[in-house]
């Protein structure tokens, strides 16, 4: 099953959405400085 980015936004909130992008953000980050 493949689920795209816009099927999974419409089932939340703006605030949900951006809480997810932060943290997805933060992965990255702790990633690049090896921190994983």
């Amino acid at each position: 099953m493949s689920l795209s980015a816009s099927s999974i936004r419409s089932g939340i909130s703006d605030a949900e959405w951006q809480q997810r992008v932060d943290l997805a953000a933060c992965y990255r980050l702790v990633a690049l400085f090896g921190w994983d």
